[in-house]
């Protein structure tokens, strides 16, 4: 079974380091386009991908928006850790 890729199209996006500036939904300037609240953004394709993405070892990176994808995956498993660390670690104390 291979692993999912974004289907985010980058044609037409900015690059910097080989990642796709990619739309995301805010009201904040800046360098990432606005996307419409009733699309899909990177953001909202990691949290959808990330319990199948995490278990594969390989990923094939076919673009920018699947290298952001990958960089996004990475980080909320991060914060997901530290999350664990913080809740354990209250739990002790109490």
């Amino acid at each position: 079974m291979p692993a999912y890729h974004s289907k985010i199209d980058p044609a037409g996006c900015q690059e910097a380091c080989g990642c796709s500036l990619l739309p995301l939904k805010t009201k904040i300037k800046g360098p990432a386009p606005p996307v419409a609240s009733d699309e899909e953004d990177i953001i909202d394709e990691t949290i959808k991908f990330f319990r199948a993405n995490i278990f594969f070892r390989n990923f094939e990176v076919k673009n920018g928006s699947d290298r952001v994808l990958v960089y996004l995956t990475l980080f909320v498993g991060e914060v997901s850790q530290r999350n664990k660390r913080l809740r354990i670690s209250t739990e002790s104390m109490l």
